[in-house]
């Protein structure tokens, strides 16, 4: 079995919810927090990888997925909006950050035949693999 790896970029584990709810130190914590990693599944299949992000309220063309030194790369760039409505929370937790994930292909993915769908909050991303005729039986002459 062929794994994909996903590289690492500086994640950010908290349970500040359960040990700080309502405190101003849990919003000021959240509001400097950037970093967002959807979570994935990567699964291999017979004639290729299947990753799936959960990534529930963007918008399709919002993604970008590229190719870069046999990395797939993922990302969403927003640009901050300013919440300028009149309305008191008590709580806020709904936020759409930009973020990026990237995924070190191995050598056997074909990064001519990947597709990619959006639907009901998961971006799925197919990777089909390349197909390698066998080595057959050679005599290597010395020189």
């Amino acid at each position: 079995m062929t794994h994909l790896k996903f590289k690492h970029q500086s994640p950010i584990y908290s349970n500040l919810m359960d040990n700080f709810f309502g405190s101003e130190l849990l919003e000021n914590t959240i509001s400097k927090i950037d970093n967002f990693f959807p979570k994935t599944n990567i699964c291999e299949l017979e004639n290729g990888f299947n990753l799936e992000l959960s990534v529930p309220g963007y918008k399709k063309n919002q993604f970008k997925i590229e190719i870069e030194k046999n990395n797939l790369v993922v990302s969403v760039s927003l640009e901050e909006i300013k919440d300028e409505s009149k309305q008191t929370y008590s709580l806020k937790q709904f936020k759409l950050n930009s973020f990026t994930r990237k995924f070190s292909l191995p050598e056997n993915a074909d990064v001519e035949k990947i597709e990619a769908t959006y639907l009901d909050g998961i971006l799925t991303v197919m990777i089909g693999k390349t197909v390698k005729s066998p080595i057959e039986s050679k005599s290597i002459s010395i020189k």
